[in-house]
């Protein structure tokens, strides 16, 4: 009696960590310069601002959630910038090949002006989705290099799962 009930409890972790394991992904996306910026003066410094903003970003190198392509991806960042230096946090609505959404938060520090950043550091959590991406959770980084028009290209490394 005591066997069997180990035997059912392993088969149940067994399954639990099938349905919750982590799967890894990795792309590249090209966002564009941020449009609109609306951006106030904090008056303590001539350079401290704080700033608001949307970015679209596409795929270059999609990476792939649940055999679904990234598309494209829409942050709204709040941002405050001091000189040179700058950080925002944001919320993400992504958008894949079927047309099912996800839902990310960003945490971002860099270099640069708004706008013109030269290089940004992400940290970024998945908060949920639509569709086949419903229950999505997941954390991962993200490194932009920026080009002088505005635009910036970030490589993403993280991973995810799924809570069914």
């Amino acid at each position: 009696m005591h066997t069997k009930s180990i035997w059912v409890l392993l088969i149940m972790l067994a399954l639990t960590g099938a349905v919750c394991a982590q799967t890894k992904l990795s792309g590249e996306l090209k966002c564009e310069k941020p449009e609109p910026i609306y951006s106030l003066v904090v008056g303590d410094r001539s350079d401290h601002t704080f700033n608001i903003g949307k970015i679209k970003c596409s795929a270059s190198k999609p990476f792939v959630i649940e055999g679904l392509k990234f598309v494209s991806e829409d942050a709204t960042i709040f941002s405050e910038a001091t000189g040179d230096r700058f950080s925002s946090q944001g919320r993400n609505v992504g958008t894949m090949s079927n047309g099912d959404k996800y839902y990310v938060s960003t945490q971002v520090s860099g270099t640069g002006k708004i706008g013109t950043a030269r290089s940004a550091e992400v940290k970024w959590t998945y908060n949920g989705g639509t569709g086949t991406l419903k229950g999505l959770t997941g954390k991962g980084t993200s490194k932009c290099k920026g080009a002088a028009d505005g635009s910036s290209l970030c490589v993403v490394e993280g991973e995810y799962q799924i809570k069914k």
